[in-house]
């Protein structure tokens, strides 16, 4: 006998100048955002079972339908749909269609709060807390932002991170205005405009931490505030390696300029971070800038 199906009601809401019925839904906008969020879906349902691509049985018993299509831009709904089966004991399993969907929005809300934060330079301190299933978010009131999220959200949101990039980059302002995904018209959970289309792009930031590095000015451009330095090892997250750096005011006179040329010092800095959400969340230092010398 067949199991009985769970299903999981989401609205797709598409918005903009492409996405008018009068004029005649532009089909690439809308099949592009169904492949990505069925992408979404299925990654999620991957992560839990721990596989790395889906099976016959898993096609079986996972699947993204399309019930219905009205006017108001363009609206959809879509049912994630997973047979209610008996699940082995495991420490990852994808429970049911609901908690498929709570997974993905988590790690939307998750990735947006640490991509705003580091847009606007402040820290990002995260908790592992099993016990919680979804995510507590603190703006402390130092400029930092503390976060609450059970370990399996800093596992599976770097996996979702380059599908939600690409769902941000369809939206220009014009042809697209706006792409949402919720469990009703009214509540978005998952919002994609112009604003979070810039969060989800590469990009650098200066870090406000101040950290010490052991390095060696092996090139440098006085007239430019800048050049090539040579970083040791260290405790601070930069790896050993040549960088190009920056200097701040108080470090351009040319005593000091000639003092730290081809000679190992302990410098005060800050780190300039790149950041790619289409390729995770990995960060890597793409510039060190140098505010004194520690004597």
């Amino acid at each position: 006998m067949d199991n009985e199906q769970e299903n999981t009601l989401i609205v797709l809401h598409i918005s903009g100048n492409e996405l008018e019925k009068n004029e005649g839904y532009n089909l690439r906008y809308i099949l592009d955002s169904l492949k990505d969020f069925e992408s979404l879906i299925d990654k999620t349902y991957l992560h839990f079972e721990n596989k790395s691509r889906l099976s016959d049985e898993d096609k079986e018993n996972l699947s993204l339908r399309l019930v219905d299509v009205r006017e108001g831009s363009f609206i959809a709904d879509l049912a994630i749909q997973m047979k209610a089966i008996v699940i082995p004991m495991a420490p990852l399993v994808a429970e049911n269609s609901d908690f498929i969907w709570k997974m993905v929005k988590t790690s939307y809300t998750y990735l947006k709060t640490v991509l705003g934060a580091k847009k606007e330079g402040k820290t990002v301190n995260v908790q592992i807390d099993n016990s919680t299933d979804s995510i507590l978010i603190v703006n402390n009131g130092t400029g930092n932002v503390d976060l609450t999220i059970n370990p399996v959200i800093s596992e599976l949101s770097p996996k979702l991170s380059p599908i939600f990039s690409n769902l941000a980059k369809k939206v220009d302002g014009e042809n697209v205005e706006k792409i949402s995904f919720g469990e009703s018209e009214n509540s978005n959970d998952m919002v994609f405009t112009t604003e979070d289309a810039k969060l989800f792009k590469k990009r650098q930031y200066l870090e406000e931490t101040v950290i010490n590095l052991q390095g060696k000015i092996v090139n440098s451009s006085y007239s430019s505030f800048s050049g090539q330095i040579e970083i040791f090892e260290n405790e601070n997250d930069v790896p050993q390696g040549m960088y190009r750096f920056t200097t701040s005011q108080n470090l351009h006179r040319e005593d000091q300029w000639k003092n730290m040329y081809l000679v190992i010092k302990s410098f005060t800095c800050q780190r300039r971070v790149t950041i790619d959400p289409s390729k995770g969340l990995e960060e890597s230092v793409s510039e060190i800038h140098l505010i004194g010398i520690d004597n």
